[in-house]
């Protein structure tokens, strides 16, 4: 493999998942924000979005995302291995 397939846990994006509150504006760092949502729908022809719409899928597109690290995490970590690959995901 080759070293672009590993991911190492002082990324940003694992630290947010681990809970470790990054201060940007006041709250946490949101990585599926509704504008997202948004842009997502608009190129599968959905082209009217409702904004609480948008925010409730992000939030729970979001959850989503954290649980799957959080279980790539459990397989690393019962691996007993130090990097996160790609296979864990």
């Amino acid at each position: 493999m080759t070293r672009s397939h590993f991911l190492h846990l002082s990324s940003p994006l694992i630290s947010h998942f681990l809970g470790e509150k990054q201060k940007k504006g006041g709250d946490g760092m949101s990585i599926i924000n509704a504008d997202v949502i948004r842009e997502a729908a608009a190129a599968v022809g959905v082209s009217s979005l409702r904004d609480d719409c948008a925010m409730s899928l992000a939030a729970d597109a979001e959850y989503r995302l954290r649980e799957i690290v959080q279980d790539a995490l459990n397989f690393k970590r019962h691996s007993r291995r130090r990097k996160l690959t790609t296979s864990d995901m």
